[in-house]
């Protein structure tokens, strides 16, 4: 609540399409963060810490300066990364 920011559920992150090519897997892991986009095509960012700026600012670089980021548990974004 302190950002603002939408809460994502596992379920809506399994169900959407990964935008993990472009990026490092290990980087997702330790940024703790899963790209990807919605059934509009609208690019997202899911991540565990919204306090961890540089991991939104590469998705930015990398999917588009009009990302939506979303928060989401350790625990979900570890197994949709997975």
């Amino acid at each position: 609540r302190f950002y603002g920011l939408e809460r994502v559920t596992l379920q809506e992150m399994l169900a959407a399409v990964a935008e993990i090519q472009p990026f490092a897997p290990r980087f997702l892991r330790e940024m703790t963060v899963f790209p990807y986009r919605s059934a509009e095509g609208k690019a997202l960012l899911a991540v565990a810490d919204p306090a961890e700026t540089a991991a939104m600012r590469a998705a930015q670089i990398v999917l588009g300066a009009d990302i939506a980021v979303k928060v989401a548990s350790f625990e979900d974004i570890a197994v949709a990364l997975d």
